[in-house]
């Protein structure tokens, strides 16, 4: 949570120092800009770990794509969803699981092919039940 408030404090800081060099009282400014620029970094960051995918679950046709956030509430199990679609993009993958579209960039996984391989596998698998109905 430290650089989004960073990023969020710059323009409280840069127009306190303006003001100040002005000759305008600045503490107002500060009582209300840091809870400001607080709360968004919060905002930021949650969202961050919300969207952030950590964890990746395939069994046999179905995977679960899981962010920090879930992967952080015990009692909040993988949903299992049909992995629709994979398309390579030049940074890595697009995978397609229910109704959501998931970006994997390559350089975010340390066993990168291993996974490319699973997720292919429970593709195809998934392909094959399919067309055997």
């Amino acid at each position: 949570m430290v650089r989004p408030l960073g990023i969020a404090m710059l323009p409280i800081m840069i127009g306190t120092l303006v003001a100040m060099l002005e000759g305008f009282p600045v503490l107002s400014v500060l009582y209300v800009g840091f809870p400001i620029a607080l709360a968004v970094s919060f905002l930021w960051t949650w969202l961050r770990l919300r969207g952030q995918i950590c964890e990746i679950l395939i069994s046999n046709e179905k995977v679960a794509f899981r962010s920090i956030f879930a992967t952080s509430e015990p009692s909040e199990g993988p949903n299992w969803k049909l992995l629709i679609d994979i398309r390579q993009k030049p940074s890595g993958i697009s995978a397609t699981v229910g109704l959501e579209e998931f970006v994997l960039d390559a350089v975010d996984w340390s066993n990168w092919i291993t996974l490319v391989n699973h997720l292919k596998s429970a593709h195809h698998s998934q392909t094959l039940g399919v067309h055997n109905d």
